[in-house]
C-alpha cells in the first residue's frame, strides 16, 4: 500500500515525518501540498529552552535557537526583556551558509513568583511572517529561604553556636524560643524545628509535631527527660541513665544520605553524652558513632532517620560549641563547620507547611496545552478524605469566568480547564460544608504553533517523495496525481479465491444427520411394507 498526505509539510507535534519515512522506505509517500509554496526570507526563533523553576537570588540558564531562510547576509539583534527592561542582548550574523544560531547564557532571578520574559529578533528584512520573531517564556522563582525554630529547655552555649552556624547561610534565619514562650502556630510556620534538651514541658510541642508529621532536629543532653522522650516519640529509644560519658565522633564511612564536609572529627574535643545503649527506629543512617576512651562502640552519636514519611536528625550529645572553635583553630575559619551544620539543616528542612487543603498546579501554561489543577483535602486529623466535595472558580479581572466541581481520580481531586485565552487568571478551591478555601493564580503564555511557519515545506516533502518512490503535487494539480495513482498497475485491484477440499467425515454432525435420515427412511418403509 501507499500513503497519500494532504499537508503543508510542517511538523507541529510528534516525530518528524522525514525520519519516520526513512525508516520505512518500502512504503511510498505521496503528497498533495496545501499552503504557500513560495520561498521568502524569514528570520525566526525556533526554540527557547529554560527550566520551569529557579531559586531567588540565583541565576538560571537559557538556551535560544534561531534560524534564517534566505540568500543574504543578515545581522540581527536578539534581545530579552523582563517587565519592560532589557536584561540580555546580543548580535546574530546569519547567512545562507551559516543559517542557524544557538547560544546559552544565564539570567538573574531576583523577583519571587512567575516571571515572564519576551525574546525578540530585530533585523532590517522585508519579512512576510513577523510572528515567529517573538517568543515568550516564563519561569517560577522560588524563595529558598527557610526559617529554623530552635526550642530549648535549658540555656547552653550550643544555642549560640547553632544560631551562628545556621545563619551563616544568608537564606536561613533562626528564631530562638524558650519552651514556655512557644506558640503552637509557630511550629507549622517554621521550615524546621530544632528541639534542644527536651523535657516534660515539650509535651504540647511533640503532640503538635506528631500531628503535623513534621521534620525535626533533636539534640539530647544530660538535662533531657529521657523517660518523657521514650514516651513522646518513636524515632529512638534512650537508656534511663543519669550517668554521662565523654564521647568522641567516629565517622561511619558507609554513610550515604548526602556528601559530608571533609572534617576530621576524631581529633575534635569530646561531647558530653548519656551513658547507655541507644536504638534508632525507621530507615536510619548513622554519620558518627561514639568512641569512649579509645573504644569505638555501636552507639550512634549523630545520624538521621526517616520514619512515617518524615525526616529526623538526632545528636546524642552536647558541647558542639567546642567543635566550632576547633574548626577555627584548624582552618582559620568557621566555614567548614558551618557548612557541615548547613548540610544537616538542608537535609531536615522542609518548605512544605501542612495545610488541610493543599494545591498542586503549574504557575504558568503555554497556549494550547492542557490546564490541570490538582488538590488534596485532609480532615482535622490530617487524614486524606476521598469523599469531600470540592469546587473551583476561575476569575479573570475579578469576574467568575468558569466554575466546576473537582473530580476524585483515586489519588487526588483534579479539574481540567477548557482552553483559556492568554493572560493571568486567579482561582479559588472551596470545600462544601467547610469554612476552608485555598487560592492561587496562573498565567497562560501566548503561543500558537501554526503561526510560526506560514509557508509549505516543499523541499522536505519532495525529498521524502523521492526517497520512497512517491510523488508530489500542489493543490491545483491534485487531480493529476490522483489519476496517476488510479492508473498505476501497482494498485490494480486483485481478487483472490481459496478452495479447500474437506472430507465429509470431518463434519461429524452432518454425517450423523445423514445416517439418522437414512435410518428413519428405512424404518418408515419397513413399517409400511414397502420393503
Amino acid at each position: 500500500y501507499s500513503s497519500l498526505l494532504i499537508t503543508d509539510g510542517n511538523t507541529n507535534l510528534g516525530a518528524n515525518y522525514r525520519y519516520v519515512a526513512t525508516e520505512a522506505k518500502e512504503i511510498a509517500r505521496h503528497f498533495i501540498v496545501v499552503g504557500d509554496t513560495s520561498a521568502y526570507e524569514d528570520l525566526r526563533i525556533d526554540q527557547v529552552n529554560v527550566n520551569r523553576y529557579a531559586y531567588i537570588d540565583n541565576q538560571f540558564p537559557v538556551e535560544i535557537t534561531a534560524s534564517y531562510s534566505g540568500k543574504k547576509e543578515v545581522s540581527a539583534k536578539l534581545s530579552i526583556t523582563h517587565s519592560g527592561t532589557i536584561v540580555h542582548t546580543e548580535t546574530l550574523n546569519l547567512s545562507s551558509q551559516n543559517s542557524s544560531f544557538r547560544n546559552n547564557f544565564y539570567l538573574n532571578a531576583n523577583q519571587i513568583g512567575t516571571q515572564r520574559y519576551t525574546v525578540r529578533l530585530d533585523a532590517s528584512l522585508d519579512e512576510t511572517n513577523l510572528e515567529n520573531n517573538t517568543k515568550q517564556f516564563a519561569i517560577e522563582v522560588i524563595d529558598q529561604r527557610s526559617e529554623v525554630l530552635i526550642i530549648y529547655g535549658v540555656l547552653h552555649p550550643d544555642l549560640g553556636t547553632l544560631k551562628k552556624s545556621i545563619e551563616s547561610n544568608q537564606l536561613r534565619s533562626v528564631n530562638l524560643k524558650a519552651i514556655n514562650d512557644v506558640k503552637v502556630a509557630e511550629l507549622n510556620e517554621a521550615d524546621l524545628v530544632l528541639l534542644f534538651e527536651p523535657n516534660a514541658r515539650f509535651a504540647t510541642v511533640y503532640e503538635e509535631l506528631n500531628k503535623l508529621n513534621k521534620n525535626r532536629f533533636t539534640i539530647i543532653g544530660l538535662q533531657s527527660n529521657l523517660s518523657f522522650l521514650n514516651q513522646s516519640q518513636e524515632a529512638f529509644t534512650l537508656p534511663l541513665s543519669r550517668q554521662s560519658e565523654a564521647v568522641q565522633a567516629i565517622k561511619n564511612e558507609s554513610f550515604s544520605a548526602f556528601q559530608t564536609s571533609e572534617i576530621n572529627f576524631a581529633n575534635y574535643p569530646p561531647l558530653e553524652a548519656i551513658f547507655g545503649e541507644i536504638t534508632v527506629a525507621g530507615s536510619s543512617d548513622v554519620l558518627f558513632y561514639q568512641r569512649i576512651t579509645g573504644v569505638t562502640t555501636g552507639n550512634p552519636l549523630l545520624g538521621l532517620t526517616e520514619l512515617s514519611g518524615r525526616r529526623e536528625v538526632f545528636l546524642f550529645g552536647t558541647g558542639i560549641f567546642q567543635w566550632r572553635s576547633q574548626s577555627f583553630l584548624d582552618t582559620g575559619s568557621f566555614e567548614t563547620f558551618d557548612t557541615f551544620i548547613d548540610q544537616l539543616v538542608q537535609y531536615a528542612a522542609s518548605n512544605q507547611k501542612r495545610q488541610r487543603l493543599e494545591l498542586d498546579y503549574d504557575r504558568f501554561y503555554y497556549g494550547g496545552n492542557a490546564i490541570v489543577l490538582n488538590a488534596q483535602y485532609f480532615d482535622k486529623n490530617y487524614v486524606f478524605d476521598p469523599g469531600a466535595q470540592l469546587q473551583v472558580k476561575i476569575f479573570s479581572e475579578n469576574e467568575v469566568l468558569y466554575e466546576s466541581p473537582l473530580v476524585y481520580n483515586g489519588t487526588n481531586y483534579s479539574a481540567q480547564l477548557a482552553d483559556l485565552e492568554p493572560g493571568t487568571y486567579s482561582f479559588e478551591i472551596t470545600v462544601a460544608d467547610e469554612n476552608l478555601k485555598a487560592e492561587g493564580s496562573f498565567t497562560v503564555i501566548p503561543y500558537t504553533i501554526e503561526h510560526q511557519i506560514k509557508n509549505a515545506d516543499w523541499i522536505t516533502m519532495a525529498t521524502v517523495a523521492e526517497e520512497t518512490n512517491g510523488s508530489i503535487a500542489p493543490m491545483d494539480r491534485y487531480s493529476e496525481l490522483i489519476n496517476s495513482l488510479l492508473k498505476n498497475q501497482e494498485f490494480t485491484p486483485v481478487q483472490r479465491a481459496i478452495e479447500k477440499n474437506v472430507p465429509l467425515i470431518a463434519f461429524s454432525w452432518l454425517l450423523f444427520l445423514i445416517i439418522a435420515s437414512l435410518a428413519a427412511e428405512w424404518f418408515i418403509r419397513k413399517y409400511n411394507g414397502l420393503i
